[in-house]
């Protein structure tokens, strides 16, 4: 099925995404202030949710996300004021979640709740720091750093990135003009740090990098375009 169902109830409109249903373009449900819920089937194919899918949806206030979900774009949840519950399914693929995707939200502004030391997650994702400096080290548990995370953060100079990070998504330590050095214990980082992807500024923004000889050994990773600042310890 590749149609959208909407439902009034008692207490709002609830969508249901199609089950064939891959991608929410951009801007598709901006503005949608009556809906409350949204429903993914069994079984749904949604990979994709564009930049501002959901923007300014005030009503919505809870959303679990589907298992096979690669992508949340910017802005695409930024204003949904409501917005208090936000769950991604056991064994989630997401890769990427774009800058401000929940800004805005109840979630977000729940600083006494839901922010610790001044960075928000999301389960294993971190989406937002605003408040770090000197030295901080990411939850063990993480598994995805936003884009645009730790954005700006000029006084932040030493950073520990956890074994279990996959994925740094794009700028997330841009203008972070103090850091002076990053520890990688992530096996899926540091292979990839020749990549021109450049890891979120990783080795643009850090003076140093330190990675584990035991995640490099046999890997021939090399100085290069992207990475020619590392340091094994």
């Amino acid at each position: 099925d590749t149609e959208h169902t909407f439902v009034q109830g008692t207490s709002g409109v609830t969508l249901y995404v199609g089950s064939a249903v891959n991608s929410i373009p951009a801007r598709m449900f901006t503005g949608y202030k009556h809906l409350t819920h949204i429903v993914f089937p069994s079984g749904n194919n949604l990979k994709t949710i564009g930049y501002g899918a959901f923007e300014e949806c005030s009503g919505l206030t809870s959303v679990t996300f589907p298992l096979g979900l690669e992508s949340v774009g910017e802005k695409a949840f930024d204003d949904c004021t409501g917005l208090t519950e936000i769950l991604f399914t056991s064994g989630s693929q997401l890769k990427y979640i774009g800058q401000d995707a929940f800004l805005n939200t109840a979630y977000y502004n729940d600083r006494d709740n839901n922010w610790k030391n001044g960075v928000l997650y999301l389960g294993s994702y971190l989406i937002k720091a605003d408040d770090v400096s000197g030295e901080y080290a990411i939850n063990e548990s993480t598994t995805l750093i936003a884009q645009n995370a730790f954005h700006g953060l000029a006084s932040l100079e030493y950073l520990l990135i956890p074994q279990n990070v996959t994925y740094v998504n794009a700028d997330a330590f841009s203008g972070c003009s103090a850091l002076t050095a990053i520890f990688i214990k992530s096996r899926y980082v540091a292979p990839a740090l020749n990549a021109a992807e450049d890891l979120g500024g990783l080795a643009s923004n850090a003076l140093h990098l330190y990675v584990m000889t035991s995640l490099v050994e046999g890997l021939k990773i090399k100085p290069g375009e992207y990475f020619n600042n590392y340091s094994l310890v």
